[in-house]
Formats: structure tokens, C-alpha cells, sequence
């Protein structure tokens, strides 16, 4: 029997199950790839998006950066004119275009620029609206702009005054006028000198007449006698030393003496020698006062003691006094009479407030000495309020008339806020070496008895007599006055200072009785600027008095000298005489008092020598006139000379929190409201 070969084929129900596993595999592994990719490539997209938005941020940085050195070298305009991705009708102020070399954006590279957007202000909105600007970055890929930022900044300027080395508003009526004259260099005698003709280094804002005489002149700073270049040259030879530092006057201060209507310049008498300036500008349009309350000073120097109450110990002991009320400060410290702070208070070598009689110990050359010194005459002088004595507590060197030596160290970038009255007065020194920048606001007086020199180039002090009782037009209605040389307490020679007085600067002029006055021992020099918002009253010429020789202890015979003044119109020369000007203020000219003591009459120049009037012997010439009632010893001039310290316009040296004015000025004082916008 044949056996059969059965062939069966077995069924497993798990065969063919690996395949659909692989696929399903492969498939979920190749969308977690394709997702991991996409996140890959979105990432990348989103990192890019974030560099290119950094890219454009730091582009619009680089824009405010290049636009502050613009506006500090003077240059007021944005960087490039078109096109403008935020709209000037959509800003809702004057848009400032970009000129010639400025009109086109600053590329950095591929898809890489940015321009600035510069709008004026409004000063007649309420309140006044500061210039701005917005700086666009952008980055660019091909044709589209794959980021875009943009920063807005607020720009304030300085008041317009401070680009003056004299600025003098005459806001009140009254007789008044700029004087310049004299002729030749100063004669000294020891402590005393006089005579010298008067100088201003920059240029001159005056809303009354301005007079110059003999060789009087207004220059630009850097003018030398010796620059060949320069034609042509006054008709006289003697000339006045450099400025404290050589200025390079790369902001162009011209020598200008800027006037509004109605008034004049007038160079008299004498053809050829009457006066010089290199330039002249009538009709000028005034300058709107400042808001001096607006600036704040009293709220911000409230708000950082409060502050300053409210840190630790540690915090205290090192607080940078920004805005710094010395009211408060000296209240919180429950300082007792002499007045001064604890000898570890920061402050206690900068300042001291209603000091009576005390001890000081000083150097006097040659060895440690303690002597007694009071300030009881001047703290009683100013009747109900106080007063901050400016002056380091430990005096180093005394120095002489024409020095200041002992340091005064005020901070860097500091405000002091001073509710009452600020002296700068030492009995046992001359004056003060000032180093650091610092602003001092006074709402009282300012008295500068002492000289204040500059320690380095770095130094610049800037002075503030702020007022108290604003008026609806702004100005004060009692302080607000800086006294330069009060003769109670001494002459000063020389000053390193910006100085505002709100009503006016007074040289040589009691600051209790205005109406009594002192021939002065010196002449002066002022590196900075004066700032007036009424007068700038500089009593710089004295005649002796007839009759009035008399003898006094330890001096002699002496005469008394009084106040005088030419009157072109009259073609007189004036004295105030006390004896009949009682009550009256010799500041205010042609009133009672006023006596001729020189004239021209019948063709011919007369004097009065005693009680007599003598003729002028040829020639007939104001010039001559001049030359012989000096050498008579019957009138003395003292000079004045100004220099413009440039170095305000620059942020290393520009003090901190000076009064701002209002629309695009001429010195920048750095960018505010620093805000990225949309």
C-alpha cells in the first residue's frame, strides 16, 4: 500500500502583525520628526524675530545717542527727513527737518538703520510743551522690515541766558544802562587797585542802552592780541590777560551784543575811541522769563529727605544728597549753636547755618592757630530768615586779597536747596578753591564776600537766587538779589560762577540799606556768566567828594568818595551826594542827590576842582576830559572783566538741575522721559 504525502498549511493568528507596527512606527517617528523640525524652524523664527528686535532697539539707542551729541555741539535738527514712519501731523507738534549732510538715515550695514524724528515745543500750551524726539531703528531683509522700534525722549534746554556772559532782562522801569569803559590795565598798590579798561570774553543780552567808552570791548573769547589773521586791530596796545583756562570756543560765541526795540548801542563820545564789539544785533525779541517755581526745586528736595528718613542707617551714612534741603537737613540733625553739622556728617565741611561767634582753627601760613570768629553782624543783618554759610569748616591756608585758596569740595552733581539766605564768607580767609559741580538755590539773597576760584577744569559751580512771593509775571517780590562785594564784609576780586539773580545784580552795594554804598578796593573778574532778570547795577566809577577830607583811626586822611556816572545827553558827568539824596538810591540816576561835577558847555570841557569850575586846557576831548580828572585824583574807574566759561554746554562739566527754558534753546541739558512707544 502507497503511503501519501499530506502537505497542511498552519494558520498563526500572530503572523503579519510586525508590518502595520513599522509603518505606524515610521510614521509616528516621522511626524515627531517633522514637528521637532517645525519647532526647529519656528524657534529659529522666533530667535531671529528677537535679535531682529533687539537689532532695532539698539539702532533707535544709537539714534539718541548721535542726536545728544548733535544737540550739545549746537546742532538742533532730526537725522534723515524722509520718510517718516510716524507721521508729524500725527505727533502733534512742529517737526524740525533734516539739512543737508543729516538728510539721509545712517546705515550700519545690510538691512540695518535707523533716523531720528525732531519736534519743537509749544511754550504756550499750559503747561509749556518741551521739544521731543522719536529715533526709528529698523532691520531690513530685502524689501521688508522685519523690525522696527522706536524711542521718544523729551528735550530740555538751558534758559537762553546762560549762552550770555551778561544778561540783563531791566523787567522794572526806571533809568538805567549798561556802562563799559576805561582804558589800559589796572595801577595796584599793594591790596588796592584801580583803573583798567573793561572786558567782555563772549557776548551781551541787554533790554536797555547799552554805552561804551574809551577802550572798552566786547570780543569772543579766544581773540588774542597777536592772531594775524585778525583785521582790523583797535587803536590801543594794551591789552587784558587770557581767561583762568585756554577756551577753544568751538560753540562760536561771537563777541555780540545782542539789544531789543527801542534801544541802542552808542559808541561816544570820541571817534576812534568809543568802545569796541565785534558784533551787534538790534531788535533782538525779548526772552520770556523762566518758570522759576516750576523748576521744582523745594518738592524734589522735600521728597528725597523723605526718602532719606526712610532708608537704614547704612543708606544714610552714604546718601548722594541729589536734591539736598539744608533746611531740613540741619532741623534733622537738632544742630545747636555755633551752627555747624557733627564733624562726621558729610556736609560738615561744606556749610553752616546761622553762625554766631565761634572758634575756628585755620592755618596762617605758617602754623596751626585758633581763633574766635562770629558772623552775629551778618545773621542780624538779614532780619527773619536764615542764613547758610557756604565755607569749609577747616580753614588750610588763608591766602591774600587777590587768592583763594582753601578747598571747598560741594559734591558732584548736586542741588542745594536753601530756604533763606547763602553767604560765601570767612573771616579768616580770603576765599575758596571750589571743586566739584554743584547748583546753589537760594529763596533769599546771595552774598558773595569772598573770592571763588575753580580747583581744576573738571569744577563748575552755578548760583541760583530764586525769590520768594512770584508775582503773576514770575518775579519776586522779596530775596531774589546776588550782592557781589557787599562792602560791610569785604571786596571781592574774583569769581568762578553761573549766577542768576531774579531781580538784580548788585556789585559793592550794602544788602541791608541799599542806599549806602563803599568805594570798592578792587577791580574784579568773573569766569562764568551774570544773569539779571531786572539790573545788572555795577557802580564802577567814584569821585572824590569836595570838602569831605577828614581823619580817621588807622587809615589817616581820607576823603569820601561817592558813586558817579556820564550822562551823554547832558554831556555831564554826576556824583551822588548823600547829604541830598537822603532816602534815595544812587542806583537810580538823575534823581535827588545827582550832582555835576564835569560838563561841556560854551564849546569847551569844564571840571570842578573844589568849588571852583576850571577849563580844559586843549584838547577839547572827552578823552582828555577823562585822562585829566583822573590824574587830578578826583574820579577812579574799576575795572570788570567777564569771561564766558563755555564748558556749561558740555555734560562732563554741566551742573545738574539748572533752571530749563522753554522750545529748542542753544545749550542742551539732557534728555528726560526716556519711554519706548508703539
Amino acid at each position: 500500500m502507497k503511503s501519501k504525502k499530506l502537505t497542511q498549511k498552519s494558520s498563526n493568528p500572530e503572523s503579519g502583525v510586525i508590518l502595520p507596527i513599522v509603518i505606524i512606527l515610521a510614521l509616528a517617528l516621522t511626524i515627531t520628526g517633522l514637528a521637532f523640525l517645525n519647532a526647529g524652524v519656528m524657534e529659529n523664527r522666533l530667535v531671529r524675530r528677537e535679535i531682529d528686535k533687539n537689532q532695532a532697539f539698539w539702532l533707535a539707542e544709537a539714534g539718541i545717542e548721535r542726536l545728544a551729541v548733535r544737540l550739545y555741539a549746537g546742532e538742533h535738527q532730526s537725522i534723515k527727513e524722509t520718510p517718516l514712519i510716524s507721521r508729524p501731523e500725527d505727533q502733534g507738534g512742529p517737526y524740525r527737518p533734516a539739512v543737508g549732510k543729516h538728510d539721509e538715515p545712517l546705515t550700519l550695514g545690510d538691512g540695518e538703520k535707523y533716523w531720528v524724528e525732531y519736534y519743537d515745543g509749544d511754550p504756550s500750551t499750559v503747561p509749556p510743551t518741551l521739544p521731543w524726539a522719536i529715533s526709528i531703528g529698523q532691520t531690513i531683509k530685502g524689501a521688508e522690515v522685519t523690525a522696527e522700534k522706536k524711542i521718544k525722549v523729551t528735550l530740555p534746554f538751558l534758559l537762553d541766558a546762560y549762552q550770555y556772559s551778561i544778561y540783563a532782562a531791566h523787567t522794572f522801569p526806571g533809568n538805567w544802562a549798561l556802562e563799559l569803559e576805561g582804558t589800559g590795565e589796572p595801577e595796584r598798590d599793594g591790596r588796592y587797585e584801580h583803573g583798567g579798561k573793561d572786558t567782555v570774553y563772549g557776548d551781551i543780552y541787554s533790554n536797555a542802552d547799552v554805552h561804551l567808552y574809551e577802550q572798552a570791548s566786547v570780543i569772543e573769547p579766544e581773540w588774542r592780541p597777536d592772531d594775524p589773521d585778525w583785521a582790523p586791530v583797535p587803536e590801543w596796545e594794551t591789552w587784558n590777560p587770557p581767561p583762568p583756562w585756554p577756551l577753544p570756543n568751538k560753540y562760536e560765541v561771537l563777541g555780540a551784543i545782542d539789544y531789543t526795540f527801542p534801544h541802542e548801542v552808542i559808541k561816544h563820545p570820541d571817534p576812534g575811541f568809543g568802545g569796541w564789539a565785534l558784533n551787534f544785533n538790534p531788535n533782538v525779541d525779548p526772552i520770556a522769563y523762566p518758570d522759576l517755581i516750576g523748576m521744582g526745586y523745594a518738592e524734589k528736595a522735600a521728597a528725597e529727605y523723605a526718602a532719606y528718613e526712610n532708608a537704614d542707617e547704612t543708606a544714610q551714612e552714604n546718601w548722594p544728597w541729589t536734591y539736598c534741603d539744608l533746611g531740613k537737613v540741619f532741623d534733622g540733625e537738632n544742630v545747636p549753636p555755633p551752627g555747624f553739622l557733627r564733624e562726621d556728617h558729610p556736609l560738615y565741611n561744606v556749610v553752616a547755618r546761622n553762625v554766631g561767634r565761634h572758634n575756628e582753627r585755620y592755618w596762617n601760613g605758617w602754623r596751626w592757630v585758633t581763633g574766635e570768629f562770629n558772623r552775629i553782624a551778618e545773621y542780624e543783618s538779614t532780619e527773619g530768615v536764615d542764613d547758610y554759610f557756604f565755607r569749609p569748616a577747616r580753614i588750610r591756608e588763608v591766602g591774600d586779597s587777590y587768592t583763594a585758596p582753601t578747598p571747598l569740595d560741594l559734591g558732584e552733581n548736586r542741588v542745594y536747596y536753601v530756604d533763606g539766605d547763602v553767604w560765601f564768607h570767612s573771616s579768616p580767609t580770603y576765599g575758596f578753591e571750589v571743586s566739584g559741580k554743584a547748583l546753589i538755590v537760594a529763596t533769599g539773597d546771595i552774598h558773595i564776600c569772598d573770592n571763588i576760584k575753580y580747583a581744576d577744569d573738571e569744577s563748575l559751580l552755578a548760583l541760583v537766587a530764586l525769590g520768594k512771593d512770584h508775582d503773576e509775571s514770575g518775579m519776586p517780590q522779596s530775596g531774589g538779589d546776588i550782592y557781589f562785594g557787599d562792602p560791610r564784609f569785604g571786596t571781592t576780586y574774583t569769581v568762578s560762577a553761573f549766577m542768576f539773580s531774579a531781580r538784580d545784580f548788585l556789585y559793592n552795594v550794602d544788602s541791608v540799606h541799599e542806599e549806602d554804598f563803599q568805594i570798592p578796593d578792587t577791580g574784579f573778574n568773573v569766569f562764568g556768566n551774570w544773569v539779571a532778570l531786572n539790573n545788572v547795577s555795577i557802580m564802577r566809577d567814584w569821585y572824590k567828594v569836595p570838602g569831605t577830607r577828614h581823619w580817621e583811626s588807622g587809615k589817616g586822611w581820607v576823603w569820601d568818595w561817592a558813586p558817579a556816572y556820564f550822562d551823554p545827553e547832558e554831556e555831564k558827568w554826576f556824583y551822588f551826594d548823600p547829604e541830598e539824596g537822603v532816602d534815595y538810591d544812587p542806583r537810580v540816576r538823575g534823581g535827588p542827590g545827582w550832582k555835576a561835577f564835569a560838563k561841556f558847555e560854551e564849546g569847551k570841557w569844564k571840571y570842578l576842582q573844589g568849588e571852583e569850575w576850571e577849563d580844559l586846557e586843549d584838547p577839547q576831548t572827552f578823552k582828555h576830559l577823562n585822562e585829566t580828572i583822573k590824574d587830578l585824583d578826583l574820579l577812579k574807574h574799576y575795572q570788570m572783566k567777564v569771561t564766558y566759561d563755555e564748558r556749561i554746554r558740555v555734560p562732563e562739566t554741566q551742573p545738574f538741575g539748572l533752571p530749563e527754558g522753554y522750545g529748542s534753546g542753544s545749550i542742551f541739558a539732557g534728555f528726560t522721559d526716556w519711554q519706548e512707544i508703539q
